[in-house]
């Protein structure tokens, strides 16, 4: 497995629902970004790693409990913060359900296991966009991904939320990996510690 798709998958691991290991996933996931190669760009490499580092300081210290009443408080009872880039992009309309059926066939061709979230699901998405080949990867991520993160970010508005530097880790890591040129998104820095 290459670089670039581990990355994905950990970005994906981060943000599923947490179970008895997240703790663990999450600190190794961190532990393994902090030392891969993702960029020649030493300051997008610190951008990611600075906002990884405050998320995982943030919840290093939490228990299952705390960690699932976070993660159902802050994406599942918070419908404008949910991790469905389908309905960022759509909303309830029928390009939604066109999005879906997408979706589904993008994760049965990248062998992507569909877990009881909808197909729209960011760690679906994730999972799907590390195993694209460069070019559709590239296109996928600026036309669906990348707008549906910044609203998911613009959502918090300035509400603390461990979260938030999750999903700015991502939306960084993609702006790199893809090259974004045309983005009106301008990533938050956090300094690397």
């Amino acid at each position: 497995m290459n670089e670039r798709v581990q990355m994905y998958d950990w970005f994906a691991r981060m943000l599923s629902y947490p179970t008895n290991n997240t703790n663990l996933e999450i600190q190794h996931s961190v532990f393994n970004i902090h030392y891969s190669k993702i960029s020649n760009n030493e300051y997008q490499i610190l951008n990611v790693k600075g906002h990884l580092e405050k998320f995982y300081n943030a919840i290093s210290n939490c228990s299952l409990s705390e960690l699932e009443e976070l993660y159902t408080r802050t994406f599942d009872i918070n419908p404008i913060a949910n991790l469905e880039i389908g309905w960022h992009l759509y909303g309830e309309q029928y390009e939604r359900g066109e999005f879906l059926v997408m979706m589904r066939s993008l994760l049965r061709e990248h062998a992507v296991e569909e877990s009881s979230e909808l197909p729209d699901h960011l760690t679906h998405v994730l999972l799907a966009l590390g195993r694209m080949k460069k070019e559709e990867a590239d296109a996928f991520a600026v036309k669906y991904v990348s707008p549906s993160i910044e609203k998911i970010v613009e959502a918090f508005g300035e509400t603390e939320n461990a979260y938030v530097h999750l999903l700015h880790a991502i939306k960084n890591f993609l702006e790199q990996q893809h090259q974004f040129n045309t983005s009106k998104y301008q990533p938050e820095v956090v300094a690397y510690e």
